[in-house]
Protein backbone atom coordinates (compact mmCIF):
# COMPACT_ATOMS: atom_id res chain seq x y z
CA UNK A 1 0.00 0.00 0.00
CA UNK A 2 1.11 3.58 -0.68
CA UNK A 3 2.09 5.76 2.28
CA UNK A 4 2.24 9.53 1.81
CA UNK A 5 4.51 11.62 4.05
CA UNK A 6 5.39 15.26 4.59
CA UNK A 7 8.79 16.41 5.85
CA UNK A 8 10.29 19.88 6.27
CA UNK A 9 13.38 19.42 4.09
CA UNK A 10 14.38 23.01 4.93
CA UNK A 11 12.65 23.73 8.24
CA UNK A 12 13.75 27.28 8.97
CA UNK A 13 14.13 30.56 7.09
CA UNK A 14 15.57 33.86 8.30
CA UNK A 15 13.68 37.00 7.29
CA UNK A 16 15.67 39.02 4.77
CA UNK A 17 18.25 36.32 3.97
CA UNK A 18 18.34 36.13 0.17
CA UNK A 19 17.12 32.74 -1.01
CA UNK A 20 16.37 31.45 2.50
CA UNK A 21 13.07 29.57 2.37
CA UNK A 22 11.11 26.89 4.20
CA UNK A 23 10.53 23.81 2.04
CA UNK A 24 8.03 21.06 2.73
CA UNK A 25 8.41 17.90 0.63
CA UNK A 26 5.48 15.53 0.14
CA UNK A 27 6.34 12.08 -1.13
CA UNK A 28 4.91 8.61 -1.34
CA UNK A 29 6.47 5.30 -0.47
CA UNK A 30 6.05 3.73 -3.91
CA UNK A 31 4.61 4.16 -7.38
CA UNK A 32 1.65 1.84 -7.85
CA UNK A 33 0.80 3.16 -11.31
CA UNK A 34 -1.99 5.46 -10.11
CA UNK A 35 -1.71 9.09 -9.00
CA UNK A 36 -2.19 9.94 -5.33
CA UNK A 37 -3.29 13.22 -3.81
CA UNK A 38 -3.45 14.85 -0.39
CA UNK A 39 -4.68 18.13 1.01
CA UNK A 40 -1.82 20.33 2.27
CA UNK A 41 -2.25 23.21 4.71
CA UNK A 42 -0.28 25.24 7.20
CA UNK A 43 -1.11 24.95 10.87
CA UNK A 44 0.01 26.21 14.23
CA UNK A 45 3.01 24.97 16.15
CA UNK A 46 3.60 25.78 19.80
CA UNK A 47 0.74 28.27 19.76
CA UNK A 48 2.31 30.30 16.95
CA UNK A 49 1.03 30.57 13.41
CA UNK A 50 1.50 32.58 10.24
CA UNK A 51 -0.53 35.42 8.78
CA UNK A 52 -0.59 36.39 5.11
CA UNK A 53 1.58 39.42 5.92
CA UNK A 54 4.37 37.05 7.10
CA UNK A 55 4.72 35.34 3.69
CA UNK A 56 6.21 36.92 0.55
CA UNK A 57 5.41 33.95 -1.70
CA UNK A 58 4.37 30.30 -1.77
CA UNK A 59 5.50 28.07 -4.65
CA UNK A 60 3.69 24.74 -4.99
CA UNK A 61 5.18 22.16 -7.35
CA UNK A 62 3.49 18.79 -7.92
CA UNK A 63 2.69 16.42 -10.79
CA UNK A 64 0.38 19.06 -12.29
CA UNK A 65 3.10 21.73 -12.53
CA UNK A 66 4.11 24.80 -10.54
CA UNK A 67 1.83 27.42 -9.01
CA UNK A 68 3.19 30.62 -7.46
CA UNK A 69 1.12 32.57 -4.93
CA UNK A 70 2.44 36.08 -4.34
CA UNK A 71 -0.47 38.41 -3.67
CA UNK A 72 -1.92 38.98 -0.20
CA UNK A 73 -5.28 37.62 -1.39
CA UNK A 74 -3.77 34.43 -2.86
CA UNK A 75 -1.72 33.80 0.27
CA UNK A 76 -4.67 34.51 2.59
CA UNK A 77 -6.81 32.06 0.58
CA UNK A 78 -4.07 29.42 0.86
CA UNK A 79 -3.83 29.96 4.63
CA UNK A 80 -7.60 29.61 4.96
CA UNK A 81 -8.10 26.66 2.61
CA UNK A 82 -4.79 24.94 1.85
CA UNK A 83 -4.38 23.21 -1.51
CA UNK A 84 -4.52 19.76 -3.05
CA UNK A 85 -1.18 18.21 -4.03
CA UNK A 86 -0.97 15.45 -6.66
CA UNK A 87 1.78 12.83 -6.85
CA UNK A 88 2.28 10.48 -9.78
CA UNK A 89 5.06 8.07 -10.67
CA UNK A 90 8.08 8.53 -8.46
CA UNK A 91 7.47 12.30 -8.23
CA UNK A 92 7.51 14.20 -4.96
CA UNK A 93 5.87 17.58 -4.43
CA UNK A 94 7.19 20.69 -2.72
CA UNK A 95 5.63 23.67 -1.01
CA UNK A 96 8.18 26.48 -0.64
CA UNK A 97 7.51 29.53 1.56
CA UNK A 98 9.54 32.74 1.45
CA UNK A 99 9.23 34.97 4.53
CA UNK A 100 8.54 38.71 4.36
CA UNK A 101 11.37 40.84 5.74
CA UNK A 102 9.15 43.10 7.80
CA UNK A 103 10.29 45.73 10.29
CA UNK A 104 8.47 44.13 13.23
CA UNK A 105 10.60 42.94 16.15
CA UNK A 106 9.14 39.51 16.82
CA UNK A 107 9.74 36.07 18.22
CA UNK A 108 10.29 33.06 16.00
CA UNK A 109 7.08 32.26 14.11
CA UNK A 110 6.55 28.51 14.33
CA UNK A 111 4.12 26.67 12.10
CA UNK A 112 3.54 23.26 10.54
CA UNK A 113 2.91 21.75 7.13
CA UNK A 114 0.10 19.20 7.31
CA UNK A 115 -1.30 16.60 4.93
CA UNK A 116 -4.72 14.95 5.12
CA UNK A 117 -7.54 13.46 3.04
CA UNK A 118 -5.39 11.10 0.93
CA UNK A 119 -6.57 9.43 -2.27
CA UNK A 120 -4.82 6.24 -3.42
CA UNK A 121 -2.76 5.96 -0.26
CA UNK A 122 -2.69 6.60 3.43
CA UNK A 123 -0.99 9.30 5.47
CA UNK A 124 2.19 8.17 7.22
CA UNK A 125 3.88 11.27 8.63
CA UNK A 126 1.18 13.91 8.46
CA UNK A 127 2.83 16.93 10.09
CA UNK A 128 6.21 18.66 9.82
CA UNK A 129 7.32 21.62 11.95
CA UNK A 130 9.01 24.73 10.53
CA UNK A 131 9.71 28.36 11.45
CA UNK A 132 10.45 31.86 10.25
CA UNK A 133 13.18 33.54 12.32
CA UNK A 134 13.63 37.31 12.68
CA UNK A 135 17.04 38.48 11.45
CA UNK A 136 19.47 39.24 14.28
CA UNK A 137 21.86 41.50 12.38
CA UNK A 138 24.76 39.04 12.46
CA UNK A 139 24.89 38.92 8.65
CA UNK A 140 26.27 42.23 7.32
CA UNK A 141 24.19 41.73 4.15
CA UNK A 142 21.00 41.41 6.26
CA UNK A 143 21.15 44.05 9.00
CA UNK A 144 18.47 44.20 11.66
CA UNK A 145 15.73 46.48 10.29
CA UNK A 146 13.70 46.91 13.45
CA UNK A 147 14.40 48.51 16.78
CA UNK A 148 12.67 49.15 20.05
CA UNK A 149 12.38 52.73 21.25
CA UNK A 150 11.33 53.56 24.78
CA UNK A 151 10.58 57.16 25.64
CA UNK A 152 10.33 58.39 29.22
CA UNK A 153 8.88 61.85 29.81
CA UNK A 154 8.35 63.67 33.09
CA UNK A 155 4.76 64.90 32.80
CA UNK A 156 5.01 66.56 36.23
CA UNK A 157 8.71 67.31 36.55
CA UNK A 158 8.92 68.94 39.96
CA UNK A 159 7.72 68.33 43.47
CA UNK A 160 8.25 70.15 46.74
CA UNK A 161 9.80 67.98 49.40
CA UNK A 162 7.47 67.53 52.32
CA UNK A 163 4.33 68.63 50.44
CA UNK A 164 1.66 65.94 50.79
CA UNK A 165 0.55 64.60 47.42
CA UNK A 166 3.16 66.58 45.47
CA UNK A 167 4.92 63.96 43.27
CA UNK A 168 7.07 63.71 40.18
CA UNK A 169 5.28 61.70 37.45
CA UNK A 170 6.90 59.86 34.55
CA UNK A 171 5.04 58.33 31.59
Amino acid sequence: SVTINVVATDASAIEGETGDVVTFTISRSQDNGTASSVDFDLGTSGGSSLEASDIASIVITDSNGTTTLSTAAEIADFLANGTQVTLSGADSATVVLTPVDDNVLEDTESFSGNISAPTNGSVGTGTAAASFVDEDGSNPLNPRNESVTINVVATDASAIEGETGDVVTFT
